[in-house]
């Protein structure tokens, strides 16, 4: 639902039990669809859906994002999303987001960077080509720094080397490897007893080449000496994603 005091969109539900882990901890991937639900479910009400914006010659498509967990909800527990776009720098529409209890607690914070790109040849369209008018989060209101646009470059030790195929089940409306699932690959790529251990605190991802169907993912996780994990992903196109990790 959309408040009628500020420009955030809010999207309230109860976490299932198959959207955890091991530690019936909500999994990344998870967190990040239902950040893509309260994204584009406000988008909708307000009559700018995809397939809206696909007949204009525009669609909106993710290239950085940026996540600070203070913790993952569990099973059954009734949480809410809020969201709202941040404002536009240079190419960037900017929108933050909120995972909260009932009671209010922040349980994690996200940042994402969006372009708005021509759906035939996935070239960045300029923002002045956008007409629709949408409602900022308030400057005073707005999350401090810029969580979402951190430096991402792979440094440190390799630690890991895995490999995704990508197959039907990945790709999404766009026959592109889904945002979301690109969480799955990094959590995937990071030392299974670091994840069963450890609880995520930061993660960052940017976006390059998009994977689609029977790509080849060659992907390396690297370590520095700051604990920080970097995971890079390569089609034969070139660079796919970068990610950096850190866990508390």
């Amino acid at each position: 639902m959309q408040s009628n005091a500020d420009s955030f969109f809010y999207l309230p539900f109860t976490v299932p039990d198959y959207e955890c882990d091991i530690n019936n901890k909500m999994k990344l991937s998870y967190f990040m669809r239902h950040l893509q639900e309260v994204s584009t479910t406000q988008l909708d009400s307000l009559n700018l859906g995809y397939q809206r914006l696909y007949s204009e010659g525009t669609v909106f498509l993710m290239s950085k994002l940026g996540i600070k967990i203070n913790r993952m909800p569990t099973a059954q527990e009734n949480v809410l999303f809020r969201t709202s776009p941040q404002g536009i720098k240079g190419a960037q529409f900017r929108r933050e987001s909120y995972l909260e209890t009932e009671g209010g607690e922040i349980l994690g914070m996200a940042q994402s960077i969006w372009a708005i790109v021509d759906p035939e040849t996935w070239r960045i369209v300029r923002p002045s080509a956008f007409s629709h008018k949408l409602a900022f989060v308030p400057e005073e209101k707005k999350m401090q720094g810029d969580i979402g646009v951190d430096r991402v470059r792979a440094e440190g030790d390799i630690v890991l080397n895995t490999t995704k195929h990508v197959g039907y089940s990945d790709l999404d409306l766009n026959n592109h490897l889904n945002n979301c699932s690109y969480a799955d690959i990094i959590t995937d790529a990071l030392p299974f007893e670091q994840m069963k251990n450890c609880e995520l605190e930061h993660v960052f991802i940017h976006y390059h080449n998009q994977a689609v169907w029977k790509d080849e993912i060659s992907v390396t996780t690297q370590k520095d000496a700051n604990n920080w994990y970097y995971i890079t992903g390569l089609i034969e196109s070139g660079k796919c994603f970068e990610a950096k990790v850190l866990f508390k």
